[in-house]
């Protein structure tokens, strides 16, 4: 199943609504790690792969067919 631009998109707000809600002294660690997986979804790099995907998807996909 491809991952799909609005299913990360849906999964970044998730992830940003929960962080926004980490303020205790023993949160910070579980914060600073979801922050951190923030900035990679809003990375160039994996917005390129998100886009790259389908088209990597539909080969394997026509492969399988033919078997």
């Amino acid at each position: 199943m491809p991952v799909k631009k609005k299913d990360t998109e849906r999964a970044l707000s998730l992830l940003e609504e929960y962080c926004n809600k980490l303020q205790k002294p023993e949160e910070r660690q579980l914060r600073q790690a979801i922050e951190k997986v923030i900035r990679m979804f809003r990375s160039n790099l994996f917005q390129a792969l998100i886009d790259l995907r389908p088209l990597t998807f539909i080969p394997s996909c026509l492969k399988m067919e033919h078997r």
